[in-house]
């Protein structure tokens, strides 16, 4: 359960960082925001689900390196020809740096399938005709395959002189901001889905005379309409985006230019002054840069 925690936190963190100039910030009233929103199908919902999957998920795979974990193997490059639930011969090291100094790539599989095993026990629960259920699911899913589609090959060579006689390759994971940034991009093109008539399954529900289609494996889906986000909503434990910090942009559209943040309600600007480096001057005999400190006031912009 640490790694759970911690996997939630690191996605809380991540999800705050995605999204921190929108509207929707994925904060909330009592900093629990994920609480809430999953109970609902928004689209923001859908991201919620994908980054907690992801940030469980790689929490799990960095434990799995410190081998906490038996489930854990070392995973030679062999591994690319063979399926990973194959015998394959057990190492556990004592911190995640001696792992990869064993030549063991990371064990995303492993950790994906601790996930993945305990959404199959719920999603057994409630069914296939429940569509928050296969929503539910799909998007876990999105989420697992965004950690596992941006682990990146780090290979090094040996040999003589610099030579690249002999290459060892292993499978690591990305900084789980490339998660995160895999995942916002998703998130803009997330699908809404219906319920098939058969009462089994998800279609894309396509505008016009299209017909519904499956949905794609990556693309994150949902089937409820997003509120504004502009007002406090205690339904959502989400507390509006009155006293939120805005700019004043030269383009309208910008996600956090007042006019957009502030949901056309207005701002105020407060004048903050800062220390900052001026009369800057390059010293004759080179390269030394001597510079001033002055004071200058900002104003900076807040949501009415």
């Amino acid at each position: 359960m640490r790694y759970v925690q911690d996997g939630i936190r690191r996605a809380q963190e991540e999800c705050q960082t995605q999204f921190r100039h929108s509207r929707w910030n994925c904060t909330s009233i009592d900093n629990r925001p994920f609480l809430k929103l999953l109970e609902r199908g928004f689209r923001e919902s859908a991201f919620s689900y994908a980054i907690v999957s992801a940030g469980i998920t790689y929490m799990l795979t960095n434990a799995c390196g410190e081998g906490e974990f038996p489930e854990c193997f070392c995973q030679g490059q062999d591994f690319f020809n063979t399926n990973f639930t194959s015998n394959t011969t057990s190492f556990h090291y004592t911190n995640g740096s001696s792992w990869h100094m064993a030549g063991c790539d990371d064990n995303v599989e492993v950790a994906s399938n601790i996930v993945l095993e305990s959404q199959r026990t719920y999603s057994r629960r409630r069914r296939n005709i429940d569509t928050r259920a296969l929503v539910v699911q799909h998007n876990n899913k999105v989420g697992i395959q965004a950690l596992q589609d941006t682990v990146t090959l780090d290979c090094r060579c040996h040999g003589m002189s610099g030579t690249c006689a002999t290459k060892t390759c292993m499978r690591k994971m990305p900084p789980f901001s490339v998660v995160g940034d895999y995942l916002e991009y998703k998130f803009h093109g997330a699908r809404r889905v219906i319920h098939k008539k058969s009462g089994y399954g998800l279609l894309v529900a396509s505008p016009g005379r299209k017909e519904p289609r499956e949905p794609r494996r990556d693309e994150l889906l949902y089937y409820e309409k997003s509120p504004n986000f502009c007002s406090a909503d205690p339904e959502l434990n989400w507390a509006g985006t009155a006293g939120r910090r805005c700019v004043i942009a030269a383009d309208p559209r910008q996600r956090d230019h007042c006019d957009v943040l502030c949901c056309k309600r207005g701002f105020y600007t407060l004048f903050e002054v800062r220390t900052v480096d001026c009369n800057c001057k390059m010293e004759s005999f080179c390269c030394n840069l001597t510079c001033d400190r002055c004071n200058t006031t900002v104003p900076i912009h807040y949501c009415n």
